[in-house]
């Protein structure tokens, strides 16, 4: 019940292909995800206010962590990159490029941390400081 609650407080409904909706995160304020098909990172405000973030003409969204403050996000693919940005859209930084296959990021305190590696082999973690 409670998701049918957020879905009507806050929709976002894609026209084209609901399969390239990828990555959530959320925190009290804020539910934040990648809709890969439009290459945009969208966040929707929890308590049915409107939309938070939209960034365009985004690289695919692999997987999205948060703190206070920024988004992390990765885009999975060869070469690819490790980036983030302020909530309030500002901000948009590289931080990591020509990754083997960033996924899975995530984010405390003090680093941000991601996995990479072929979708067969070896993973490795790695460590960023903030």
């Amino acid at each position: 019940m409670r998701g049918d609650a957020l879905r009507r407080a806050s929709p976002y409904t894609q026209s084209n292909n609901n399969a390239a909706l990828q990555a959530i995160a959320a925190d009290d304020s804020g539910v934040y995800f990648g809709d890969n098909a439009q290459g945009l990172l969208l966040g929707l405000a929890t308590d049915g206010g409107t939309t938070a973030l939209a960034l365009t003409s985004m690289d695919p969204v692999e997987s999205l962590a948060l703190d206070t403050t920024t988004l992390y996000w990765v885009d999975g693919q060869a070469g690819g990159t490790v980036k983030s940005v302020m909530r309030s859209g500002h901000g948009l930084t590289t931080l990591a490029k020509q990754r083997q296959s960033p996924h899975s990021v995530a984010v405390d305190a003090k680093a941000i941390y991601w996995l990479e590696g072929p979708a067969s082999g070896a993973v490795e973690l790695f460590k960023l400081a903030k």
